[in-house]
C-alpha cells in the first residue's frame, strides 16, 4: 500500500456527495482526531448547530399611530422646538405676492337724514399700512363694512383693484377681516378657527399654527368665553388670516391688547404689508397708530380731512406755531410758502405753518402788516397734525 493510500481519510470522507442529490454531504471532522480527543469540541472550528424547529410565527404588531410631522412653512414659520404661549412675529416668513390697491373713490352713506360717509376717495397701497384715523362717530367701522360687502353705500365705489368684494373668486380667502369679535362662548379657541376654516373653504391644518402664531397655543382648547378682551382680540386676527389672505382688513385691532399684545400686532401688520400686502385699519389710538402705520387717513364725519405720509412727517422736521390777528391775512401770506392749517386750543384760534423758518415767516407776516403774537417752533408728530385737522374743519 502506497503512503498516500495509507493517508487518505476513511472512504466516507471521499464520496462528498450522494448520489442524486445536490447537496454535500457533511464530514464530521472529530474523525481526524486523535483518539483522546475524539467527542470534545475543537477550539478552532465553531460547533454546529443543532437543527431546532421553526419558532411559530409572531403576530405583527398592532401599528402604532404616527405623529402628523411638522407640515412645512407656508408663510405662518411654525418653528422647530417647544412651543410656547409668548406672541410670533412670523409674518415676514410669507412669501411675497403682488395685489392690486384699495380703492375707495366717491364713497357715500346715509342713514335715515344723518350722513355717515359723504364723498370719501382714498386709496390704501400695497406695501403699506394705511391708517383710517378719527373721533368716534367719524365713519371708520362704515367704510370698512362698505369695503367688504356688509353695508351698500348710496354711492361711490369701494374695491380691490378693479374688482368689488362680492367680486372675488374666494374672497374669504383673499380678504382677511376682523370688523368685531363674534365667539360662541361654550367653543374652544381651536374649535372656533376650525369652523371658520370650513366656512371659508380652507384647510384646518392651519389652526393649531395660527393660534401659535397669535399666542394661544396654550388656551387653545378653553372656551372662548373664558378669554380676555385681549385674548378675544387675537383669536379674531387668527380668524382673519386663514387661508393667507392679499389684504387685511381691521377695525381697531388694537382695543383690548396688553403691551406685549401691542408690539405682536405692531412687528406683524409691518412684517405682513413688506410683502407686498395691503393693510387697512381704523384707530383712534393714535400713539399706537403712529407706530403701525406708514400711511393716515384723517375722516370726520364721514369727509375727508387730511392724508398723511409718515416718512415724510417724520422728515419734516416740524412746524411752526403763529397767533396772529387776522387768520385770512397770514394764510395769504404764507400761501406760497408753506401749507396752513387753522388750529385751536384754549388760548384761541391759530395757524399751524408746516415750516420751521421762523425769520421767512415773520418777514412774510411784517410786510403784509399782520400784528404776530406768537411765533414759536414746534415738532411734528401725528397727534398734532390729527388734532389740526379736526380743529381746522371745525
Amino acid at each position: 500500500m502506497s503512503r498516500f493510500a495509507a493517508d487518505a481519510p476513511p472512504p466516507a470522507a471521499r464520496d462528498r456527495s450522494e448520489p442524486g442529490l445536490g447537496t454535500e454531504r457533511r464530514i464530521d471532522p472529530s474523525s481526524w482526531l486523535a483518539p483522546e480527543t475524539r467527542g470534545k469540541p475543537d477550539p478552532r472550528t465553531r460547533p454546529e448547530r443543532r437543527d431546532r424547529p421553526e419558532p411559530a410565527a409572531r403576530p405583527e404588531p398592532r401599528p402604532q399611530p404616527r405623529s402628523r410631522p411638522e407640515p412645512e412653512s407656508r408663510g405662518r414659520g411654525r418653528r422647530s422646538g417647544a412651543r410656547s404661549g409668548a406672541l410670533q412675529v412670523d409674518a415676514k416668513l410669507m412669501s411675497a405676492v403682488d395685489v392690486e390697491p384699495i380703492l375707495i373713490d366717491g364713497l357715500s352713506k346715509q342713514f335715515d337724514d344723518r350722513w355717515a360717509v359723504r364723498d370719501l376717495s382714498f386709496t390704501a397701497r400695497p406695501g403699506r399700512v394705511t391708517g383710517l384715523l378719527g373721533p368716534t362717530g367719524a365713519g371708520k367701522t362704515t367704510t370698512l363694512r362698505m369695503l367688504v360687502g356688509l353695508t351698500r353705500p348710496a354711492s361711490g365705489t369701494a374695491t380691490f383693484g378693479d374688482y368689488a368684494y362680492a367680486s372675488l373668486r374666494h374672497p374669504q380667502r383673499r380678504v382677511g377681516t376682523v370688523l368685531g369679535r363674534n365667539f360662541h362662548p361654550r367653543h374652544s379657541g381651536r374649535d372656533h378657527l376650525r369652523v371658520a376654516a370650513a366656512t371659508a373653504g380652507v384647510s384646518d391644518e392651519q389652526v393649531d399654527d395660527l393660534l401659535y402664531l397669535v399666542g394661544l397655543a396654550d388656551a387653545a382648547a378653553r372656551p372662548a368665553e373664558t378669554y380676555s378682551l385681549g385674548m378675544q382680540q387675537r383669536l379674531a386676527i387668527a380668524g382673519a388670516l386663514l387661508g393667507e389672505p392679499d389684504y387685511l382688513i381691521l377695525d381697531e385691532p388694537a382695543i383690548g391688547l396688553d403691551p406685549e399684545g401691542i408690539r405682536w400686532l405692531r412687528g406683524f401688520l409691518r412684517s405682513f404689508a413688506a410683502t407686498g400686502r395691503v393693510v387697512l385699519i381704523s384707530s383712534h389710538l393714535l400713539k399706537d397708530a403712529q407706530q403701525i402705520v406708514d400711511d393716515v387717513v384723517v375722516i370726520r364725519d364721514g369727509r375727508l380731512l387730511d392724508t398723511i405720509d409718515m416718512a415724510e412727517l417724520a422728515a419734516g422736521g416740524g412746524t411752526t406755531r403763529v397767533r396772529v390777528d387776522d387768520l385770512s391775512a397770514a394764510r395769504t401770506a404764507l400761501a406760497d410758502l408753506a401749507e396752513t392749517i387753522v388750529c385751536g386750543d384754549e388760548e384761541g384760534r391759530f395757524l399751524r405753518v408746516r415750516s420751521q423758518d421762523v425769520n421767512e415767516i415773520g418777514f412774510r407776516l411784517y410786510r403784509s402788516d399782520v400784528i404776530v403774537y406768537e411765533l414759536v417752533r414746534e415738532e411734528l408728530d401725528l397727534e398734532q397734525l390729527f388734532f389740526s385737522a379736526l380743529e381746522g374743519a371745525a
